[in-house]
């Protein structure tokens, strides 16, 4: 299946310029014979080492050379150990793990040796590491976009006005969206500690300084995205993208899953429907790279190294086949 890309007119901030022309991309599976379950954490290290948080496997997998050299965790509450570790970050040597069953993040070593830990009144999906010792994390019931903390769980800062439902869809607002699931962000950091907050379930993209000043804020807008957005209004019965409906079946956001482009200081998001979209670090410019054929796969985190993309879905990881860096490519070229 194919979409035809076009800007559209911006209702939160400016969209970035769409250039070169909406590429493809395959994936293919990694590791046939290994099994994950709903891993929504992905990263690398600068040595290519990929990190891989497998949730209901209780554990944190460490890939090299497409082989699992390591596994960390196992399920309990000790130092070291894991309970439903459902994100992960990583940062000079440094991970940073999310638990969900423990309700608490953990910072271990990429050797897996502990660190420290702290406990979070809160657990969601969302978490970077800044350059200096700084968890980040989305927290929006606090009131703020995301929130920074020490090693140890004090509170240093708090960024980020909660953008409204109004604000967020002009003209659509009824009411019907739950301001806390609207201001659901992925974190990415950038070699240089900038912080990208991408929404789930608006899609926008912000760029904060590691001072904490917003740098710019822009608005994905295509044809695809908009079918997208519609979900997110449709009446019982219809295709919904929201975190709940009447019948209270499971909803997928505008938004799955975004990574940072490590050599780059660029972004790469994942839509609903599996199309991606690469975003220029300063934000002017856009790409388009869409799924080839019509299966689709629901991929829950990326990651990204050397131009190739690692995905993660609900049982199986995959990687990009041959044409993600091509795309990024055409569109840098045609300014």
């Amino acid at each position: 299946m194919k979409f035809i890309i076009m800007v559209i007119t911006v209702l939160v901030g400016s969209a970035p310029s769409l250039v070169g022309q909406p590429a493809e991309y395959d994936v293919e599976v990694l590791l046939p014979q290994l099994s994950v379950r709903w891993s929504h954490g992905m990263a690398h290290g600068p040595d290519g080492k990929l990190f891989v948080a497998d949730r209901d496997n209780h554990r944190v997998l460490v890939l090299e050379d497409d082989q699992v050299v390591e596994v960390f965790g196992g399920i309990g509450q000790k130092p070291g150990e894991l309970y439903r570790p459902s994100s992960l970050a990583h940062r000079d040597g440094r991970l940073a793990v999310v638990e969900q069953g423990n309700f608490r993040v953990q910072i271990i070593s990429t050797e897996g040796i502990p660190q420290s830990a702290f406990p979070v009144t809160f657990v969601n999906e969302y978490v970077a590491l800044g350059p200096d010792d700084r968890v980040l994390l989305n927290h929006p019931e606090s009131g703020y976009l995301f929130s920074s903390y020490s090693p140890k769980g004090e509170l240093r800062t708090q960024y980020g006005k909660l953008i409204t439902e109004k604000e967020a869809y002009p003209g659509r607002a009824n009411g019907s969206q739950n301001q806390t699931s609207l201001n659901r962000v992925q974190l990415q950091a950038d070699r240089e500690g900038n912080i990208f907050a991408v929404f789930q379930f608006i899609p926008l993209v912000q760029k904060w300084s590691p001072a904490g000043v917003k740098l710019w804020q822009r608005r994905l807008e295509s044809a695809n995205i908009e079918s997208l957005v519609k979900g997110l209004w449709e009446e019982p019965g219809g295709i919904h993208y929201s975190t709940k409906s009447v019948a209270g079946e499971e909803k997928m956001p505008v938004i799955i899953t975004a990574s940072c482009l490590t050599a780059r200081g660029d972004l790469i998001v994942v839509l609903a429907d599996q199309a991606l979209f690469w975003i220029s670090g300063d934000g002017v410019t856009a790409g388009p790279v869409l799924p080839r054929g019509t299966a689709r796969i629901v991929f829950h985190a990326v990651s990204e190294f050397e131009g190739t993309l690692y995905f993660a879905s609900a049982s199986r990881l995959y990687r990009s086949v041959g044409t993600i860096e091509l795309a990024m490519s055409s569109a840098t070229n045609n300014p």
